[in-house]
């Protein structure tokens, strides 16, 4: 049967960031018991396969949850690992992946996305649109020390999907309000463009997209 959706919304849960990040910080603990089982499940006769045949979902291109780009590469990589045993243990063509990428680490993130396109078949990145430093403060893609990996992307002709992450009420107030003028926004898009004219920068808040001038 052939279906017609293929869709890019779609996380998983890795152990590796769970144990990591989930039980020092508490990331996660917020997910209700229900939303949880279903970012675990990556079985390949799972619910997830379950709902996308009664959704008349053809494929799923699957990403981490948010906070897999502040954690340490090894963990980011041990995560990768297990989205691509999914994919590979899935039922043939309905599963895909995008890379979490260690972000607080540039070099890292650069042979990580490498690694995830040539070597796991990987259609991208998917990374949180900040980095928690983890000293409450934190940090965004306009330093150049992270421009690399957008470098990296380009030259691999793959996408770069820009997600939300957990965002701070100071966050909030700063970057969701209004207090900038919407020239500044459409300068730091266009900036970006500019840099690298060939990279594909996906988003998901509508939000964004007004403030960018895009929508």
């Amino acid at each position: 049967m052939s279906y017609p959706t293929i869709t890019l919304e779609e996380h998983y849960l890795s152990t590796a960031i769970e144990e990591n990040r989930g039980k020092s910080e508490g990331l996660y603990k917020g997910f209700p018991q229900q939303i949880h089982d279903r970012l675990k499940d990556l079985t390949p006769d799972g619910v997830r396969i379950k709902e996308m045949d009664s959704g008349n979902v053809s494929v799923q291109v699957i990403s981490h949850a948010p906070g897999a780009a502040s954690s340490a590469p090894s963990v980011v990589k041990a995560a990768n690992d297990e989205l691509a045993q999914a994919v590979k243990n899935g039922p043939q063509g309905r599963l895909a992946g995008f890379a979490a990428l260690p972000m607080g680490h540039p070099e890292e993130a650069v042979a990580e996305l490498e690694r995830c396109v040539k070597d796991l078949g990987f259609l991208g990145a998917l990374i949180d649109n900040h980095l928690d430093t983890g000293k409450g403060s934190n940090l965004y893609y306009d330093d150049e020390r992270f421009w690399p990996v957008f470098a990296k992307a380009e030259e691999l002709d793959v996408p770069v999907y820009i997600h939300p992450t957990f965002a701070t009420d100071d966050m909030m107030e700063l970057l969701y309000k209004g207090n900038y003028p919407q020239k500044t926004a459409v300068q730091v898009g266009a900036s970006r463009n500019q840099q690298f004219p060939h990279l594909c920068l996906l988003t998901i808040s509508p939000a964004l997209h007004r403030r960018l001038g895009l929508a």
